[in-house]
Order: structure tokens, then C-alpha cells, then sequence
């Protein structure tokens, strides 16, 4: 029986976000602007552990896992 079962997702946008003035060149590292979404899940079997896990898809394909421990 989950002690604690969370659900989360939502919409995420790269944007330009690294712009150098050297000099008087201008030099712009555009990222694609792109709008993706993610989806995630995280169970905490108790007060202590908290286990969850995460897909990025669209502008960003990435599958993430983590497992915290929170001392107390």
C-alpha cells in the first residue's frame, strides 16, 4: 500500500538563454525553441525515503530516476 503516491507533469519551453558581446561582435548560442511536456510519478514508502521518476519528451527526450534519503 503506498504511503504517499504523487503525480505531476506539465509543459516546458527552451528558450535563448546564452548571448555573448565581445568586442563588438555579437555572438548568439540559440537553443531551438521548441515546447515539450513531461510527465513524472514519486512514491514515499515513508517519512524517510521518497523514490520517483521522470520523461521529458518533445524539445528534450530524457528518462530520469532518483531515490532521496532524508536524514533526520
Amino acid at each position: 500500500m503506498p504511503h504517499d503516491l504523487s503525480v505531476t507533469g506539465g509543459v516546458s519551453m527552451l528558450k535563448d538563454d546564452v548571448n555573448l558581446d565581445l568586442s563588438g561582435s555579437k555572438i548568439d548560442l540559440r537553443l531551438v525553441q521548441e515546447v515539450g511536456g513531461f510527465v513524472g510519478a514519486g512514491w514515499s514508502p515513508n517519512d524517510a525515503w521518497n523514490v520517483s521518476t521522470e520523461i521529458h519528451f518533445g524539445n528534450e527526450r530524457v528518462w530520469g530516476l532518483s531515490a532521496r534519503y532524508n536524514f533526520q
